[in-house]
């Protein structure tokens, strides 16, 4: 019995985190959506125990600049990695 408690709670804490993720994957695509600027909006993004991922490219410096820092203004974020490569 000990052993299928066990379980059940690493599942438990497992669909916790999915949740979690899944929630701020969505705020932070909602906050590149909202930005106006059609290029964030196109940007990948992926969300895992606190740790945005960014993808895409944008044309300017700036625009990645823009995009990490708007998503880690999210309260839930511990870290903001991208892979946003500026097309010249």
């Amino acid at each position: 019995m000990n052993a299928i408690s066990t379980e059940l709670e690493i599942m438990a804490g497992e669909d916790r985190r999915a949740s979690s993720d899944a929630i701020l994957t969505t705020a932070a695509r909602q906050l590149l959506d909202a930005s106006g600027r059609a290029e964030l909006s196109r940007l990948y993004c992926a969300a895992c125990d606190g740790e945005v991922v960014l993808c895409g490219t944008v044309p300017t410096d700036t625009l990645k600049l823009s995009a990490v820092r708007l998503v880690s203004r999210l309260t839930s974020v511990r870290r903001v990695s991208d892979f946003i490569e500026v097309a010249h």
